[in-house]
């Protein structure tokens, strides 16, 4: 019959690697205190430990990404900045609002008016309602809004042609602005003005 001594020590040769140097471990701690090789056996048939799961440290100074709106610009534009007496000037007024869907709109134009008189506008086709229109004695005023349906309001955006604007001739210049008003000029979209950039026309008028 295998004795006692002879049973721990096949038992121990059975062990996995990992086993017989857990169980020598816990025999060189425990040797002090009495402790017998079958209990350090029985211990070292204990499963090794799971390796703890590892938490990934956060960043903490993320800066978000914020979305910057996109500005609308005004632009007018000539086919020609010379002319001369008896010529019809032709000024377009273009807005480009981006992706930003606008709400209402004035647009006001000054000129000078010993050298120009405006005669008519021309509406384009970026606005389909136009709530005013008016020529005075230095500027021209246009004022338009989204369009309203039985079912939905339609905010127009991106680029177009607001309206032109025609002037007669009234003296020579050797330079002439028409300009637009900043001032004054709004471009609303979700109640704020987002009018940036413009751009000016400047003429000369020969004889």
């Amino acid at each position: 019959m295998e004795n006692n001594s002879s049973r721990i020590v096949r038992e121990f040769l059975s062990l996995s690697k990992y086993k017989k140097i857990a169980a020598i471990l816990i025999l060189v701690i425990c040797l002090g205190a009495g402790v017998g090789i079958p209990f350090i056996i029985e211990k070292s048939n204990v499963s090794p430990p799971k390796t703890p799961p590892q938490i990934k440290e956060v960043p903490q100074n993320i800066t978000p990404t914020v979305s910057v709106p996109i500005s609308a610009s005004l632009k007018l534009s000539s086919d020609k900045t010379n002319y001369k007496m008896g010529d019809n000037v032709m000024i377009s007024i273009n807005l480009d609002s981006g992706t930003y869907g606008i709400g209402a709109a004035d647009f006001i134009i000054d000129f000078d008016p010993k050298v120009l008189k405006p005669t008519l506008i021309t509406i384009g086709n970026y606005f389909k309602v136009i709530a005013n229109q008016s020529i005075q004695s230095n500027f021209v005023k246009i004022s338009s809004l989204a369009e309203v349906t039985e079912t939905d309001i339609n905010f127009p955006s991106g680029k177009g042609l607001v309206a032109t604007i025609q002037f007669d001739i009234l003296s020579q210049s050797t330079q002439s602005a028409i300009t637009i008003d900043k001032e004054k000029t709004i471009i609303a979209s979700n109640g704020k003005n987002i009018l940036d950039k413009t751009e000016d026309v400047t003429i000369s008028v020969n004889p």
